[in-house]
């Protein structure tokens, strides 16, 4: 059987990936307006987790470029960042 975890939160973000992130620090991080429990629920054991690259890239509109900026995410994305030129 599974063990279940109890959590006492206002908003559940379902997905650790870049949105659901990016959903739990808007809502409950340090610039938040009004800042709210969040638990971030997702399928993978968050201790298990490890850093891998698959070759694939990621694209940022400038209007994602400034709600990181905003999160105060920004600045740890920065020297990983590349502008697009042209998409072939």
């Amino acid at each position: 059987m599974e063990k279940t975890k109890s959590f006492d939160a206002e908003v559940a973000v379902i997905g650790s990936g870049l949105n659901g992130l990016a959903a739990a620090v808007a809502l409950a991080g340090p610039r938040a307006r009004r800042p709210v429990r969040v638990a971030v629920v997702d399928r993978r054991d968050p201790l298990s987790f490890t850093p891998r690259s698959d070759g694939r890239a990621l694209a940022l509109t400038a209007t994602a470029r400034r709600m990181l900026e905003a999160l105060g995410a920004w600045d740890a994305l920065e020297p990983h960042a590349e502008p697009m030129r042209h998409i072939v």
